[in-house]
């Protein structure tokens, strides 16, 4: 289960079975141009695969990833497979952070939001569903 909080409270979460691509994108604050981060999260951990980004600028790793290309105006930098357990991301309120599961899309409004993946129990996992999912009917 990939699981999303703020402030120690569960806003998303999300059931899979071995692994889960999702994408948080959001709009560079000095290039304002859009960046993406592809995520794989597998039981045990989540993995950075690759980003795409439209300028090359402030912030851009210079040693990141096997493989670099150009496709149809985005810089695809791939094979980075950074491996972390948790992924803590600060939003601001000019960035328009998003996450993006199976075609659907998430806010993530100005906040701290830390992603984890847990193993659990059914019970236990209804329960965070439900719990997340209250959280974004209120946050709706």
């Amino acid at each position: 289960m990939l699981i999303i909080t703020t402030d120690h409270t569960p806003i998303y979460a999300f059931t899979f079975h071995k692994k889960l691509l999702f994408t948080i994108s959001w709009n560079h604050s000095v290039e304002d141009e859009q960046w993406e981060e592809v995520y794989l999260a597998n039981d045990t951990n989540l993995q950075l695969d690759y980003t795409r980004f439209k300028t090359y600028g402030a912030g851009v790793p210079s040693s990141e990833g096997h493989k670099s290309y150009l496709q149809d105006g985005w810089i695809y930098m791939t094979e980075i497979k950074r491996s972390m357990t948790e992924l803590i991301i600060r939003t601001n309120s000019i960035t328009n952070h998003t996450l993006t599961i199976n075609d659907n899309r998430y806010s993530l409004p100005k906040n701290q939001y830390v992603f984890q993946t847990k193993t659990m129990p059914r019970l236990k996992s209804f329960i965070i569903l439900l719990i997340a999912n209250n959280e974004v009917t209120r946050n709706e």
